[in-house]
């Protein structure tokens, strides 16, 4: 259960991260590559 907790953490700060990101980024297209590394990301964290 505590890895559990400290792996939902860590997806919390990445995306916490990401969406600062976002914000400054002008360009659509860079916003949804960002966003589709991100799914396939916590995607893969799950099924590990």
């Amino acid at each position: 259960m505590k890895r559990a907790l400290g792996e939902l953490n860590k997806l919390l700060e990445i995306q916490h991260l990401l969406v600062e990101w976002i914000e400054q980024q002008p360009d659509d297209a860079e916003i949804g590559h960002a966003i589709d590394a991100l799914w396939s990301i916590m995607v893969g964290e799950a099924i590990d």
